[in-house]
């Protein structure tokens, strides 16, 4: 017997917009163990996890764990004459 999926309650989703992406296999599965875990529907999951990066933010909108040395170096304007 297989259980159905998880689906979100009526009307939580309204206004939402479809996010698509591609990633590795174990990472899709985190989020399917996550979800079920969390007896959430695997959006409702992504929504979770994007809320909560949202508060690891730095004052400049870059996660406090990301490797600033990884950051493209800005390009040289060119000043107008």
């Amino acid at each position: 017997m297989t259980t159905s999926p998880v689906r979100r309650k009526r009307g939580t989703g309204i206004g939402n917009v479809q996010l698509v992406t591609t990633v590795p296999k174990t990472d899709k599965q985190l989020v399917v163990d996550l979800a079920e875990q969390l007896g959430l529907s695997q959006s409702e999951a992504m929504e979770v996890i994007l809320k909560h990066l949202r508060t690891e933010l730095a004052h400049d909108g870059i996660p406090v764990w990301f490797d600033r040395n990884q950051l493209p170096e800005a390009l040289p304007i060119a000043k107008a004459s």
